[in-house]
């Protein structure tokens, strides 16, 4: 697997964090009511979602980006970043950002792949 780490130039200091775990479970039911839960696999994934700020100043806004596009390929590639801990990770979404002139809040969702 081609990996790429978080970018040097852009911060990482993650607010709003939230995590969960992807469910992992096959329901069946059959028609006398009785259900049956499986798991699909061992793994639980967990989903993170959080907000950053970048400054558009110093050119950290723009740094992102171009590592986001450029260097990571977008939602495919996946990337490691030791502030969300020790696993690989992989956007699930494109990023969103609120305008500002000097700082750009980016909001974004990470599922966690290995």
């Amino acid at each position: 697997m081609t990996y790429a780490a978080w970018c040097s130039s852009v911060n990482t200091k993650f607010f709003a964090l939230t995590n969960s775990y992807d469910d992992n479970t096959i329901t069946s039911e059959y028609a006398s009511g009785r259900k049956v839960v499986t798991l699909k696999n061992t793994r639980f994934p967990k989903t993170i979602k959080c907000s950053l700020s970048l400054n558009v100043k110093n050119g950290e806004y723009d740094a992102f980006w171009t590592w986001f596009t450029d260097v990571l390929g977008g939602l495919a590639g996946a990337f490691t970043c030791t502030a969300l801990g020790s696993k690989f990770y992989r956007f699930k979404s494109v990023p969103s950002e609120s305008e500002g002139l000097l700082n750009r809040k980016i909001e974004m969702e990470i599922e966690e792949i290995y």
